[in-house]
């Protein structure tokens, strides 16, 4: 996936793992949020939205995986 992306091949990089390529820009704006507010406070804490973001994003990558290895179309 990563090849692909370098390569500006977005449909590969989707066939590759389509969940990870979808979760990329949520994941970025997450851990932008994070920085940014570690940089105001100088404290790593996470918010609670942040939280549930990141709890979602693991809950569809561990049934995406197990989707996948079951129904190998995916």
């Amino acid at each position: 996936m990563c090849v692909a992306l370098m390569q500006l091949d977005f449909k590969g990089a989707f066939r590759a793992n389509a969940a990870v390529l979808l979760l990329i820009p949520v994941l970025s704006a997450v851990f932008s949020k994070y920085i940014v507010d570690y940089i105001r406070t100088g404290y790593f804490r996470m918010g609670g939205v942040q939280n549930v973001i990141l709890w979602c994003c693991i809950c569809v990558l561990v049934l995406f995986g197990i989707g996948r290895n079951i129904f190998p179309l995916l």
